[in-house]
């Protein structure tokens, strides 16, 4: 049968409770250590209810705190100072050295960014549109004439303006050769061919070629032309046909593209009047001549330029 004891308990739980409601050691001792380190001192008992409040630490702890104190200085680098119990007690003298650690590293960091900038190691790498006008922009420099005129600032293709350029005489002059072969050679000279006469229908096409360059070419401009003459003549010696294409104006930009371009499509009439008889006819040394007037002034094709042996 269960003994009881006192409240009607059982002894075994009558013995657990009273041992809960003696006060503990803990309770009894009084609270009158002091900080190693700081001065910060405190007495009095702490009870059951009492307000709680912040243990002193012991000597051990102290030292191990004075201990990652002098670690975290000279991990900065910077000479670490002994507490200051005037200052207030372990605690704020720890803070007052940390925050002027932080300000240190802060002065550190800002005179390293400022060596960086005035070595160019604050520079952000260039993006590639930007190198991209850079470069076109030095292309341009004064003086130059070198640059390609059809790129803008940007670095994007765009259409010269020739607003302020005054209106002269230009002409241009270009070639071409067509290499028949023997055999097509001999039909085309005795018009031969199913197609009829050649030459004359190429001349034609090299002349309505012309008046359409701008047509063909997105940045050409629309001039009026004064004059265009396709003339061409058989090579017996080269088994060709060699084109001459002149074109004349008078504007404020040349016709160096009209001319080459008359001189391409006539090359190309002759081929296609003669592929029937041979697909093997070749165009070749198709170029600008020569060229007058404008402000760059005449120019020939042994003045200058690539030139083929």
């Amino acid at each position: 049968m269960a003994q009881f004891g006192i409240g009607g308990l059982p002894r075994h739980l009558a013995a657990e409770q009273q041992q809960y409601e003696q006060p503990q050691a803990w309770q009894q001792q009084p609270r009158q250590q002091a900080w190693q380190g700081g001065g910060l001192q405190s007495s009095g008992t702490l009870g059951a209810g009492a307000e709680a409040s912040a243990a002193q630490p012991p000597a051990a702890l102290v030292a191990d705190m004075q201990e990652v104190n002098r670690e975290l200085f000279g991990f900065f680098g910077a000479p670490h100072r002994q507490p200051d119990a005037a200052a207030g007690g372990a605690a704020e003298n720890l803070a007052q050295q940390l925050a002027a650690l932080a300000g240190q590293a802060g002065q550190l960091g800002g005179r390293g960014a400022a060596a960086d900038a005035a070595g160019g190691g604050g520079q952000q790498p260039a993006a590639p549109g930007s190198l991209r006008r850079e470069a076109s922009a030095a292309s341009r420099r004064p003086g130059d004439s070198s640059h390609l005129t059809h790129v803008d600032a940007s670095g994007k293709a765009a259409m010269v303006d020739v607003s302020h350029k005054a209106a002269t005489v230009r002409t241009a002059t270009a070639g071409a050769r067509v290499l028949l072969g023997q055999q097509v050679f001999d039909l085309v000279a005795s018009n031969q061919l199913a197609k009829g006469d050649v030459l004359t229908v190429a001349q034609l096409a090299g002349v309505m070629g012309a008046k359409h360059t701008s047509a063909l070419i997105p940045l050409c401009h629309n001039i009026l032309l004064s004059r265009v003459h396709v003339g061409l003549a058989l090579n017996a010696e080269a088994a060709a046909v060699d084109v001459t294409a002149t074109a004349t104006t008078v504007g404020p930009t040349g016709v160096e593209m009209e001319a080459l371009t008359a001189a391409a499509v006539a090359s190309l009439t002759v081929y296609d009047m003669c592929k029937a008889a041979s697909k093997g006819v070749v165009i070749t040394d198709l170029r600008l001549l020569a060229k007058s007037g404008g402000k760059s002034g005449d120019w020939a094709a042994g003045d200058g330029g690539p030139r083929r042996g």
